[in-house]
Formats: C-alpha cells, sequence, structure tokens
C-alpha cells in the first residue's frame, strides 16, 4: 500500500529532473547561490541587472500577470538573488 505513493514520488522526481536538463540544453543548471571568493561586488550587481533583464524577457501576454506585476516581481526576486549573493561573498571573504 505505501509503496505505490514512494514510486509515484520518486517518478516524479527523475521526470523533473530530467525536464530541467532538457531546458537547459542538456548541461546541469547553473547554481547562482555558488559564488567564487574573488567575486566583487561590481560583478554581483552586473548579475542582479542580468537576472532582472532575463527576468523581463521571459515575460509573454499569455501570463496571468500584466507586464507591470511581471515587472514588480522581477525586480523582488532580484533583489532577493543580489542580497543572498552579496551575504555569501561577504561570507567567503571573512574565510
Amino acid at each position: 500500500m505505501r509503496l505505490c505513493p514512494i514510486a509515484c514520488s520518486l517518478a516524479f522526481l527523475l521526470v523533473s529532473d530530467t525536464a530541467v536538463y532538457a531546458q537547459t540544453g542538456g548541461r546541469a543548471p547553473r547554481d547562482p547561490s555558488q559564488v567564487p571568493s574573488q567575486t566583487t561586488r561590481d560583478e554581483i550587481t552586473k548579475r542582479g541587472a542580468d537576472y532582472l533583464a532575463q527576468c523581463m524577457q521571459d515575460w509573454e501576454p499569455a501570463t496571468h500577470m500584466t507586464k507591470q506585476e511581471w515587472r514588480r516581481t522581477c525586480e523582488r526576486v532580484a533583489q532577493e538573488r543580489l542580497k543572498f549573493l552579496l551575504g555569501q561573498a561577504r561570507d567567503n571573504n571573512k574565510k
């Protein structure tokens, strides 16, 4: 009885992982949280601008959000990523 939910969960994980690799052109997705210790604040800030630009390119009229709502969400997510990356860089520089 418990075998079915476990098997279904495992199958879902395998399929979703494969879909991620298929969407990234067959290579493992890049993890933005892995910041080398030599990364400068300017490089991280540029990466934030790149995140925002890419996010805005992903908007399309068929989405459930207006372009203005999408931009606000993109800006919030980009800021959260920047805050995290700057914290990681600061922690790496302390070591």
